[in-house]
């Protein structure tokens, strides 16, 4: 079956019902390298305004703080990470209740699984 759509069946074909079927595989393929592609360039642009700002702050005399102030948002933002991915775990669960009568919570079993390590 040939199509006038560049392999879209279905669409333009006489005595054809029914909606267009779209090649997904395709549709997948293409928006995930774009998507890739559009990453990369974010990185890229991220990077490089870091990396002016140094330059402009060795410039002036004031490397060592920019360095000391970009290693504290870095530090800041793992730390409020990891805090942040403690939090459902520790109010997660409601307490249950033993046979004493005692209350227990659901423990944190691997607790460095919270900051993805």
């Amino acid at each position: 079956m040939t199509s006038n759509f560049g392999g879209f069946p279905n669409i333009g074909q006489p005595g054809q019902m029914g909606p267009p079927q779209i090649p997904w595989k395709l549709v997948f393929i293409w928006g995930g390298g774009i998507g890739f592609v559009v990453g990369i360039l974010a990185l890229t642009a991220w990077f490089l305004s870091i990396f002016t700002n140094f330059l402009w702050f060795d410039n002036l005399g004031y490397g060592d703080v920019y360095k000391t102030i970009l290693i504290q948002r870095i530090w800041l933002f793992f730390v409020a990470r990891c805090s942040l991915r403690l939090l459902p775990a520790s109010t997660s669960g409601s307490p249950t209740s033993t046979a004493e009568g005692h209350r227990s919570y659901p423990s944190l079993k691997r607790p460095w699984s919270c900051c993805g390590l």
